[in-house]
């Protein structure tokens, strides 16, 4: 036991001490790295959404008869592909599949509506 003069840590408390303020900043460096990767796939999925709908509007806007499949890309990024079901005759249901990256297509997203004559 010390004496009550003497004042500080000893060598022990100051390695304790080191190990737990080290701890704590992988622990807090680890989750910094989960919330970027989260927010880059959010914002991945955010801008992909935005290519597929961009495809439906274009669509819209088109006269009914000129509606047909086809696939591109947007951004150099994404691969933009729509399928058209023409089974009735007064409207068609379209699907648009928006994959990513281009080399691989490791993700996809699917976006559909009908469009009436």
């Amino acid at each position: 036991m010390r004496p009550r003069h003497e004042q500080g840590f000893t060598l022990a408390e100051v390695i304790i001490g080191m190990f737990i303020l080290c701890l704590v900043a992988i622990v807090m460096n680890i989750t910094m790295v989960s919330f970027i990767r989260s927010n880059r796939s959010a914002k991945d999925v955010a801008a992909a959404t935005a290519a597929g709908n961009q495809v439906l509007e274009t669509l819209r806007m088109q006269g009914f008869a000129t509606i047909t499949g086809n696939s591109d890309t947007s951004q150099n990024r994404y691969c933009r592909t729509w399928v058209v079901d023409e089974t009735y005759s007064d409207r068609k249901a379209i699907t648009v599949t928006v994959s990513w990256p281009l080399a691989t297509g490791r993700h996809h997203i699917q976006l559909s509506t009908l469009i009436a004559k």
